[in-house]
């Protein structure tokens, strides 16, 4: 969480962290999360708020 602000969003849309791994990237290991719904409707208001 600390260096994506992305998980904020897929959490605030209803995902679930569904898996993560750490890969290599420019040279770096970083974490890569996979997020999940258990329904993919989202709500207007979500997407307004």
């Amino acid at each position: 969480h600390a260096q994506n602000n992305a998980c904020f969003f897929y959490e605030a849309m209803g995902g679930v962290r569904s898996g993560s791994r750490q890969i290599m990237m420019g040279g770096q290991q970083v974490s890569e999360v996979a997020f999940g719904w258990k329904q993919l409707a989202v709500s207007r208001r979500k997407l307004t708020t």
